[in-house]
């Protein structure tokens, strides 16, 4: 194996910075202020979870530093173990609780060095160093500077990085299609369902409990892996928003009933606390309480999901309305949410366009878990040394 070296951070960057321990006033419009709900566990900016700084605060609160292109920013309180590289274009300020590193390229390849960020090794550092608060872990930005990095010449560097960007790139690449699909799917059914649903022929009145069950899951540390199981992940509200169940997951008897074990392509809706609705793409798992599986022996799942979807925001702020420590909502406001039936004429061209684009939708969902699981198992062997590239 080449020489690899062991090096502290501050070694490698040609500046090391922390964000504000402040937040500033909310904005409509503006730059990007860059806080911990906008990145998320597998290193990418989530834009539409980002807050707006107004323009002519931005200069006050870029004052340590303005983030630039491949600087690589990552949580240094509260969640740790966040990390994401600016893009290009950037136009914004860094966060309260993150930090930012600015690399010097002649000696460490950017992405080499995120990658590195999730690798057991990096992570066995951070849980070294961390702090317990009074209410949260942090690192101390004073001793950030000194952690360890491995480091391999750097051709090497960049032979990692282009394996595992490549796997990252088609990941990236299935993201922008689906979201596209499903903005076509949903267009299709708005404007055939919810548009111009006063035009409709022959249609018929119904609810959300008249076209669907909604099946409530079980407490499942009732029901825990014995015998010797592996056991299943449990599916709670967690995992549902983060799309995947990991390490951390609890786990249930492989042996629950039948119909709380949720499998790809089922649509889950978590009816208290955050209110969310999606297919779930992780594999199978156990459905914890809190949570519905929502399925239907007469209607597709497009219809199912579409008309649940439609009445998300009215049941989030019945949650919130009602909510005292985890807003929720009850059956009956499913039986309150109404639904319009179409004739089968249109149920069907409905049925012929929608479908196939929600299958390819959850089979790219389903291409980018194994695709993350690949991932995932050559970095620490790649970190290591132990695979050569």
């Amino acid at each position: 194996m080449e020489e690899w070296r062991i090096v502290e951070i501050k070694d490698i960057c040609t500046g090391i910075f922390e964000g504000p321990h402040a937040t500033p006033k909310d904005s409509q419009t503006g730059g990007i202020y860059l806080g911990i709900p906008a990145i998320s566990v597998d290193g990418h900016i989530n834009f539409d979870n980002a807050k707006r700084i107004a323009e002519e605060d931005l200069s006050q609160w870029t004052k340590r530093v303005v983030p630039q292109e491949d600087d690589i920013v990552f949580t240094n309180e509260a969640t740790l173990n966040l990390y994401a590289i600016i893009p290009a274009g950037f136009h914004g300020c860094l966060g309260r609780r993150l930090g930012l590193i600015r690399l010097n390229k002649d000696l460490v390849n950017v992405r080499y060095l995120f990658y590195y960020f999730f690798s057991p090794e990096w992570r066995e550092t951070i849980s070294r160093n961390k702090v317990s608060g009074a209410t949260v872990e942090r690192i101390l930005m004073t001793k950030f500077p000194h952690f360890p990095v491995k480091l391999p010449p750097l051709h090497v560097q960049n032979r990692i990085a282009t394996i595992l960007s490549s796997i990252d790139d088609k990941i990236a690449l299935n993201n922008r299609i689906n979201h596209n699909l499903l903005n076509l799917a949903q267009e299709l059914f708005d404007n055939s369902l919810v548009i111009n649903s006063s035009c409709l022929d022959s249609c018929m009145a119904a609810s959300l409990l008249d076209i669907a069950e909604y099946l409530n899951g079980l407490a499942m540390q009732k029901y825990p892996a014995v015998n010797g199981e592996v056991g299943l992940p449990v599916l709670k509200i967690k995992e549902l928003g983060q799309q995947t169940c990991d390490a951390n997951s609890d786990k249930c008897s492989e042996s629950i009933p039948a119909q709380y074990v949720v499998e790809d392509g089922d649509i889950i809706f978590s009816w208290s606390g955050t209110l969310l609705v999606d297919f779930w793409c992780g594999g199978l798992c156990g459905l914890n309480q809190h949570l519905f599986k929502v399925s239907s022996d007469m209607y597709p799942n497009w219809f199912v999901f579409f008309w649940t979807k439609h009445h998300l925001d009215r049941f989030i702020r019945i949650a919130k309305d009602k909510a005292v420590t985890m807003g929720h909502i009850k059956r009956g406001d499913l039986g309150n949410a109404k639904v319009i039936i179409p004739n089968d004429a249109l149920m069907k061209e409905l049925n012929e366009e929608i479908t196939p684009i929600i299958s390819e939708y959850i089979d790219r969902r389903i291409e980018n878990r194994k695709l993350q699981s690949l991932r995932d198992s050559l970095l620490p062997e790649l970190m290591s040394g132990q695979l050569t590239c």
